[in-house]
This record gives structure tokens, sequence and C-alpha cells, in this order.
């Protein structure tokens, strides 16, 4: 009969290991919407902004805002491209960790299944022991 799966240990570490990607992986994503939403803001803002220029002051003062709102969706751009590449790179972990607990997990299923065949034999040959003990003994010749 085989023992308790050996690389139990192993495997709980990498399901962990594979927890902690995927913890990560949710949270790239929420930066990445959270990003998206500010960019949606900020552009809603943008096309918003129905002022009317009076005077030279005021058409300067539109002017710098919708520079400064140019900027910060310029800025929020870069932080969008930089928070893609931490999506990416949270993908590629979760799949590596998943990769490598699902050779252990798949072990382990064979482990179990090997196991209950050797009980299920085990369990066999004491009813057919049992069986064979059991016609001799009872037999009246």
């Amino acid at each position: 009969m085989a023992g308790p799966f050996r690389l139990a240990g192993l495997l709980r570490l990498r399901q962990v290991q594979e927890e902690q990607a995927a913890s990560d992986l949710a949270v790239a994503n929420a930066r990445a919407r959270e990003n998206a939403a500010r960019q949606n803001r900020t552009r809603a803002a943008l096309g918003g902004s129905g002022a009317e220029a009076t005077s030279s002051n005021v058409l300067y003062a539109i002017a710098a805002a919708r520079s400064s709102s140019r900027s910060m969706l310029a800025e929020l751009e870069a932080v969008d491209q930089r928070n893609q590449a931490t999506v990416a790179e949270a993908v590629a972990a979760y799949a590596e960790a998943r990769a490598r607990s699902l050779g252990l997990e798949k072990l382990e299923s064979r482990h179990i299944e090997n196991r209950n065949a050797d009980d299920v034999a085990a369990q066999q040959a004491v009813i057919d022991e049992i069986a064979t003990n059991g016609t001799k003994s009872g037999d009246p010749q």
C-alpha cells in the first residue's frame, strides 16, 4: 500500500505561491481599471469645457486649463502603459505559478489513484482469502 503523498508540503507551497500570484494579478488589474477611469474622466473634462473666450485673459486661462488637462492625460497614459506592463508581468507570473502547481496536483492525483488501487487490491486479496478458506472449512467431505 502506498504511503502519504511525499510532495504534499511542496504542493501546498506551490498553491500558496499560485494564490499570491492571483492576488498580485487582481491588484494589477484593479489599478489598471482605476487608471482607465481617471483617463475617461480627464477626457470628458477636456471635451466638456464650453467656456467662451470673452477676453484675452479668459482665452489664456482656457488655454492653460486645456494644457494642464492634456499634461495630466499624458501622465495618465504613461501610468497606463506601466500598469499594462505590470498586468502582463502578473499574468505571466500567475501562469508560471499555476503550471508549477498543476504538475504537482497531477502527481498527487496519480498518487491517490495508485493508493486507492492498492487498497482495493488488498481488500480483494482478503476477500479472496476468506472465500478460499471458508469454502475449504465449510466443505462436508
